[in-house]
């Protein structure tokens, strides 16, 4: 019996070894390795047309997505870990925040809308509006430390602030995306439709985060959830309306 089930173990431990893997990847290559034995990264952002990769050291690289690092594409943002970045739709803007205090809206292509904002404290989340590229969008974006603020462009180009939430605790991450934006604090997950009135339309309860900074709540489910919700309501309106 006992080299019964030895057989039996050794067989199951084949079929393991032999199943195909969940999820198919490719390592990225080219320069990518090299930029990583020279440094630690902390945070990254994929945009269709580039990977925007932050580092501990505060540098921010712009690789195709073959790792190849785009040349004067090396940006010395920060002084201090990279927390967040944030690429508008258009690719042609990048937001970043780090351990140093900063903001930066970064212009890839030009000059004009490049801002940097300093604060006292960390800034640990960051999302830019993906319509920052257009022309009376109002240049938006939403910075998060302990509070989340809107920042928009008006009267004579000066950036008005509007605080959307408060008096939760730190705001670990923000992400936006079409005409929702969410964030996350370590005790609620929040999702608000990117509307002039900024409506919070779901609260989502997090019961227990442990070891926080290993596992950052992740905002942009939020959003992508609330986008497929949104999308199956109006399919079942368009439906009712063909009945």
């Amino acid at each position: 019996m006992e080299a019964d089930n030895g057989d039996q173990d050794q067989e199951l431990s084949d079929e393991e070894e032999e199943m195909e893997p969940k999820l198919r990847y490719e390592r990225i290559l080219n320069d990518m390795p090299e930029i990583l034995r020279n440094g630690a990264a902390s945070c990254i952002a994929v945009h269709p047309k580039f990977i925007a990769l932050g580092m501990h050291s505060g540098v921010v690289y712009i690789l195709d997505h073959q790792g190849n690092n785009i040349r004067n594409k090396e940006l010395q943002l920060h002084k201090d870990s990279v927390l967040q970045l944030s690429i508008d739709e258009q690719g042609d803007h990048l937001a970043s925040c780090s351990r140093d205090g900063k903001v930066v809206i970064h212009g890839l292509y030009t000059s004009d809308h490049n801002q940097v904002l300093t604060f006292d404290r960390p800034v640990g989340a960051v999302a830019i509006d993906p319509n920052f590229y257009r022309s009376g969008s109002g240049r938006r974006f939403v910075t998060g430390i302990d509070k989340v603020v809107l920042y928009e462009k008006g009267f004579l180009s000066r950036y008005r602030t509007t605080i959307l939430h408060q008096g939760e605790g730190p705001v670990r991450n923000i992400s936006w995306k079409g005409r929702f934006a969410a964030w996350a604090t370590d005790l609620v997950r929040h999702c608000t439709s990117a509307t002039p009135s900024w409506c919070n339309i779901h609260v989502a309860k997090v019961e227990s985060m442990p070891l926080f900074e290993l596992h950052l709540p992740a905002a942009h489910h939020l959003v992508q959830d609330e986008l497929n919700s949104s999308t199956h309501k109006e399919n079942i309106a368009k439906s009712n309306k063909l009945q």
